[in-house]
C-alpha cells in the first residue's frame, strides 16, 4: 500500500441498517460546519449520500446512504486513525453519545471519515471474485 500510497485497503462494502446510524450523518454534518477545510478535494461524498439502490436506507439514516466498508477485512494507515482530523471527528461523534445509544460501529465511522477526508485515489477496493451473499454497494 506504501509503495501505491493508499491509505486504506477493503475488500467488501455493504448497506448498515439505517436504525443503528440515524443520528451519524446529522452529527457528521455538524462536525463539517466547524471543520470544512477537513474534506478532501476528491472525496466520496457522492456514495456516502447516494440513494439510489435503498433510498429508504438514505431516507431513515437522514441522508447518509448506510454504505459502508465491511471491517472484517480491511487495511489502513495508522496514521490516519492518528491524524487530527479523525481524532477529533471520532471525539465530537464520541461526545454525542451515538456510539452507545445507537450502536455506531466502527466500520460506518471509518468508512465516513474515510469518504470525507481522504482522497478517492488513496482508498483501494481488493476486489476478488468469489460467491458472496452479501450486496456489493455502488463505488465511486
Amino acid at each position: 500500500m506504501a509503495d501505491h500510497n493508499k491509505t486504506y485497503g477493503f475488500t467488501i462494502n455493504i448497506f448498515d441498517d439505517p436504525s443503528s446510524v440515524a443520528s451519524l450523518w446529522p452529527e457528521t454534518q455538524s462536525f463539517l460546519k466547524s471543520h470544512p477545510d477537513y474534506l478532501a478535494a476528491d472525496n466520496s461524498l457522492m456514495w456516502l449520500t447516494d440513494r439510489t439502490l435503498r433510498p429508504d436506507h438514505t431516507d431513515a439514516a437522514n441522508g447518509y446512504s448506510t454504505c459502508h466498508f465491511w471491517s472484517n477485512f480491511e487495511i489502513g494507515d495508522l496514521d490516519f486513525w492518528r491524524s487530527t482530523k479523525y481524532q477529533q471527528y471520532f471525539e465530537h461523534l464520541d461526545q454525542s453519545g451515538g456510539f452507545f445509544y445507537e450502536r455506531w460501529g466502527d466500520a460506518p465511522v471509518h468508512s465516513v471519515a474515510l469518504g470525507l477526508f481522504e482522497d478517492n485515489s488513496r482508498i483501494h477496493w481488493y476486489f476478488t471474485p468469489f460467491v458472496s451473499p452479501l450486496r456489493v454497494t455502488p463505488v465511486y
